[in-house]
């Protein structure tokens, strides 16, 4: 999936990096239980970590990603059954492993 926000274009990866930054800030897992503001954080870390480099980057601030996503809102819909989708395939996998 790309996303173009401001000058920027990503294409959205599902990284490990995502998760461990959610963790990092909340100090749990990100699961599909989680609340929209959790939501939106993690969508956040999805679009920062997708791009390359971006732990020496300040390329997108979480205000800007805010103000980006009420300006288009229908890029929340699009991104939930993206990660929607992503976490399924996941969890297949992982449950491939343990047999």
């Amino acid at each position: 999936m790309n996303l173009t926000i401001g000058n920027e274009e990503v294409e959205l990866r599902f990284t490990f990096d995502a998760f461990t930054e959610y963790e990092k800030l909340y100090n749990e897992p990100f699961g599909s239980d989680n609340q929209l503001d959790k939501a939106i954080v993690f969508m956040y870390l999805v679009i920062l970590c997708s791009k390359k480099g971006w732990q020496n980057t300040a390329w997108l601030s979480y205000e800007d990603f805010r103000e980006w996503l009420n300006d288009n809102p229908e890029r929340f819909i699009t991104m939930t059954e993206w990660i929607a989708k992503n976490m399924d395939m996941n969890s297949k996998l992982m449950g491939d492993k343990k047999k």
